[in-house]
């Protein structure tokens, strides 16, 4: 009867044990694998965000190297203001051939004229676009003095590198009415 009560107590043990196992026991260690899941997510979009917060931050100190560089090239510009615009149109005009200026002048000469002495080096076939760009302007141009010499160049308007390119200084007046 001993042995009897002793196998009764066993199964019993065995039989709480497996509905312990899965009433209890079986949903939380599936909920612990569903939450390492979520947390293994959670730390795949934490890295994400941060990354975008990377660049964020990045493009942040570049908007005000932006501003600052735009203060730099305020300081530099004549007072009056039709001059700092010829100016920015003529840096633009050389923009569009592809090209950068190298140096420039612009001077008023309070009579309605406007000199200016521009430099910068490009191909023979950007300078003719330069040509046009300038008499497709506004103002009226007479360039007084246009000066070369032959130089490397590089194209980038056309993706090509040393070409034999020319050094250009251009001098002309541009006359506005008062």
């Amino acid at each position: 009867m001993l042995t009897f009560f002793i196998k009764y107590v066993y199964v019993t043990i065995v039989v709480v044990a497996i509905f312990f196992w899965y009433l209890v026991l079986a949903p939380i260690y599936s909920s612990i694998k569903f939450n390492s899941q979520q947390i293994n997510d959670l730390a795949a979009k934490i890295d994400l965000k941060r990354r975008e917060l990377d660049k964020i931050v990045n493009l942040e100190k570049k908007v005000e190297n932006v501003g600052q560089d735009i203060k730099k090239v305020f300081n530099v510009l004549p007072t009056e203001s039709f001059v700092k615009e010829y100016y920015l149109e003529l840096e633009s005009i050389v923009a569009k051939i592809g090209s950068v200026i190298s140096s420039i002048s612009v001077n008023d000469n309070h009579q309605g004229e406007i000199s200016f002495t521009l430099n910068f080096v490009t191909s023979y076939e950007n300078f003719k676009e330069f040509l046009k760009l300038i008499e497709s302007e506004e103002k009226i141009t007479d360039l007084q003095t246009i000066d070369f010499s032959s130089t490397l160049v590089n194209d980038n308007k056309r993706g090509v590198e040393d070409l034999r390119g020319y050094a250009f200084t251009v001098r002309g007046i541009s006359r506005y009415k008062k």
